[in-house]
């Protein structure tokens, strides 16, 4: 007694729609395991700033300021001094809405020094390791990484 064995044939259509699901299949897995996709501890953990999954930098800069935020009352005047002109831009384009009910006096704006305006500023927010341009300015609270400092009223 024979037992009937078919053979696939190279034309055959089932075939050939097994080899691309199975090589779609071996695609796909390579690209997740080489993907940057967060581990899945990371994707279930609330962010803890809106900047957290697209820029651990910018999340670091919105961290400070929202650590800033209630040492300085409201309608009292501030500007922003960073190391980096590129941080100081961003950190106050940043405070612009997180400093709401504040006056927002820059001490660049786009790479281009603005110290008159920067003068007028009653709090003086210092990110990291600024050459502090801080004269006759009390420290009134170490934030993160850097400081805010509050000018003698004139």
């Amino acid at each position: 007694m024979q037992i009937p064995v078919r053979t696939a044939k190279r034309d055959d259509p089932e075939l050939q729609a097994w080899i691309w699901i199975i090589g779609a299949a071996v695609v796909l897995a390579v690209g997740l395991h080489c993907s940057r996709l967060p581990s899945v501890t990371v994707a279930l953990r609330l962010p803890e700033t809106p900047l957290d999954r697209t820029s651990e930098h910018a999340a670091r800069l919105w961290s400070f300021l929202m650590e800033a935020r209630d040492t300085i009352p409201a309608g009292a005047s501030y500007t922003i001094e960073a190391q980096n002109s590129g941080d100081e831009m961003t950190l106050y384009m940043f405070s612009l809405g997180i400093f709401c009910a504040h006056q927002a006096l820059p001490s660049s704006y786009y790479g281009v020094a603005t110290p008159d305006l920067a003068r007028r500023a009653r709090f003086i927010l210092v990110y990291g390791a600024a050459p502090s341009r801080v004269a006759q300015a009390r420290l009134v609270r170490a934030a993160g990484p850097g400081a805010i400092y509050e000018r003698a009223p004139a």
